[in-house]
C-alpha cells in the first residue's frame, strides 16, 4: 500500500511541475505583453506630444474663430437667449484688456442689449478678418423685431478678443 502511494506521488510530481511551468510561463508572457504595450503607448504619447508641439509652433491663426468668441461672449452675458448661462468672469476672458478696463463692476450688461427686455434669439451673420483685426455681425431677435450688432475683435497673445461692440442700426 505504501508502495502505491509512493508511485502516485512520483507520477503526480511531473504533472504538478508541468502545471507550475505553464503557470510561470503564462505570468511571464502576460507581464512581457503588459510591459511591451506600456512602452508602445509611451512612444505614441511622446510622438503625439512632439507633433502637437510642432503644430503649435507653426500655427499662426488663433484656435478659436472670431465668430465663436462673440457667440461665447453673448452666451456668457445674455441670459435671455437659449443655451445662455450668465458668467461675467468667463465673459471678460473674451474681452481685450482695453475693453475690460471699461467695466470695473463684477457684473455688467452692454448697454445695447437693452434693460427692459433682452433678445430671445440671435443669428451669427458675417465675419470678416484682416490681419490682427476682425469684425462679426450678429442679428438679434426681440420678438418680431430684428436688430444688428457689430463686434470688433483684435488679436492679443494670438487669441481673438472683443475690443468693441455696438448696436449697428440699419
Amino acid at each position: 500500500m505504501e508502495e502505491e502511494s509512493q508511485q502516485t506521488k512520483t507520477r503526480s510530481l511531473p504533472i504538478v511541475g508541468l502545471l507550475g511551468i505553464i503557470i510561470l510561463t503564462a505570468v511571464l508572457a502576460g507581464g512581457g505583453v503588459y510591459l511591451w504595450i506600456g512602452s508602445r503607448d509611451d512612444k505614441t504619447s511622446t510622438q503625439n506630444q512632439t507633433t502637437s508641439d510642432q503644430s503649435t509652433q507653426t500655427e499662426k491663426e488663433p484656435a478659436v474663430a472670431p465668430t465663436k468668441v462673440v457667440e461665447n461672449f453673448i452666451l456668457s452675458t445674455l441670459g435671455t437667449v437659449p443655451g445662455a448661462k450668465i458668467d461675467y468672469e468667463k465673459a471678460k476672458t473674451y474681452m481685450s484688456e482695453e475693453l475690460k478696463a471699461q467695466f470695473t463692476e463684477d457684473t455688467f450688461i452692454p448697454e445695447f442689449y437693452g434693460i427692459q427686455q433682452g433678445p430671445n434669439g440671435y443669428k451669427m451673420k458675417t465675419e470678416t478678418s484682416n490681419g490682427d483685426t476682425a469684425s462679426v455681425k450678429v442679428d438679434v431677435k426681440y420678438g418680431v423685431m430684428i436688430q444688428s450688432w457689430a463686434f470688433i475683435l483684435v488679436k492679443e497673445a494670438n487669441k481673438w478678443k472683443i475690443d468693441e461692440f455696438r448696436n449697428d442700426a440699419q
